[in-house]
């Protein structure tokens, strides 16, 4: 078996096969090439029960994966015990059992010393921390991808750039996310590694499918995915309002950090504005307008006086004159949310975009009942606009 990482010990060249079958998620070739196995033979018994462990886990039977795989943590043989902890680790933060699946890793780092295992061992660690509090250190996964060498096998390499790539996605920088997802993509084909396939697959459909609605200065109004926004993010603008988000930016310079974001306020009135001037034709918004869509009559010019105020002083070029509202920006980037995003969707998403891991109760600040932010924030996991970190009384809520 040409994996990483195969049994040290002498086991017969078909029972490696089954065994490589199962770790590239082929379950029914691990189930022929086991056919004619003896249970009986101390040679295979572990490896038999290993891959039956890989079985159960493929088919997303949790209990039987944990009876069979368990004993497979203590074996002599590090590598099988390596993929065993592995296996359950992942089935341990499917159910959001996070202390587990960290005390198996502590328990093979107590034996594994090699460079790589002990580098598959800490990045393990470091994805269990993400999907628990949703975020890392930037000086952690620096240090991880430091460690990388070149001689290590495929299978490290990509379980590192994909945890680079998730940190990034729930970081909200889409940007490196797409970047770190390249990077991996060849490490993932080399390993045959069924886990990273399957963590690989699941970033690319997440970053793919269909996010939002973008206009910008060069292209109109079209509905992209968080991979198209990235590429939008790497271009040369000066204004990107984000009403998804209620996010105001402007760009004071060349670079990523040459970045400031505008303190517009949050109330939903004020974005119900924006939104209106974003979507009017050369971002020129009549009064008559503006009243007969937020029928907010006099206040409505209060409101776009006290935006203009603060985009003059954040260098935004706009004017308020007798016959409506203007924003001259000649580089601009204005992301809209999906017409069939509720209300109260749409002001949960701008509230995790203020408080990032945030609480259910901590939502109710929407202004909707408890039952009916939990209904919106099932809704928004199922469309993959956020995500669940941690489990219990300490879920918390990540946007993605």
């Amino acid at each position: 078996m040409s994996t990483w990482p195969s049994p040290e010990r002498l086991v017969a060249p078909h029972v490696r096969g089954a065994l490589a079958a199962a770790l590239a998620g082929d379950l029914d070739g691990a189930r022929t090439s086991m056919r004619d196995v003896d249970d009986r033979d101390p040679l295979a018994t572990s490896v038999v029960r290993l891959v039956r462990g890989l079985e159960a886990v493929g088919r997303g039977d949790g209990a039987r994966a944990h009876t069979l795989l368990l004993p497979c943590t203590r074996e002599r043989d590090a590598s099988m015990a390596l993929v065993a902890t592995q296996a359950l680790v992942d089935e341990r933060i499917r159910v959001r059992r996070f202390a587990p699946a960290r005390l198996l890793v502590r328990r093979l780092q107590c034996r594994l010393h090699r460079p790589a295992d002990a580098l598959w061992l800490d990045a393990m660690l470091a994805w269990i921390d993400l999907h628990r509090r949703g975020t890392l250190p930037d000086a952690r996964l620096v240090q991880l991808e430091s460690r990388l060498e070149r001689a290590f096998p495929a299978a490290v390499h990509a379980l590192v750039h994909l945890l680079r790539a998730e940190h990034a996605l729930l970081a909200g920088r889409l940007v490196h996310a797409v970047a770190a997802q390249r990077e991996a993509r060849p490490y993932v084909q080399s390993a045959r590694w069924a886990v990273l396939t399957w963590r690989h697959d699941a970033l690319v459909r997440t970053l793919r499918a269909p996010y939002c609605e973008v206009e910008d200065w060069e292209e109109p109004l079209r509905p992209v995915s968080r991979e198209e926004i990235a590429t939008v993010e790497a271009r040369d603008w000066q204004l990107w309002i984000d009403l998804l988000h209620r996010r105001v930016v402007v760009r004071t310079g060349s670079g990523a950090a040459d970045q400031r974001v505008v303190a517009v306020g949050r109330d939903t009135p004020t974005w119900n504005f924006i939104e209106l001037l974003a979507r009017a034709p050369g971002q020129r918004l009549g009064w008559s307008h503006a009243v007969s869509r937020l029928g907010l009559e006099t206040a409505v010019e209060k409101r776009a006086a006290a935006l203009a105020e603060v985009l003059h002083a954040a260098g935004v070029s706009c004017e308020v004159s007798s016959r409506g509202f203007a924003l001259s920006a000649t580089r601009y980037v204005f992301v809209f949310p999906s017409a069939a995003m509720a209300p109260t969707s749409r002001r949960i998403l701008a509230e995790l975009a203020r408080r990032r891991g945030a609480s259910a109760a901590d939502l109710e600040s929407v202004g909707a009942a408890r039952r009916t932010v939990q209904r919106h924030l099932a809704t928004l996991r199922g469309a993959g606009y956020l995500r669940q970190v941690g489990g219990g009384s300490d879920a918390r809520y990540a946007l993605v």
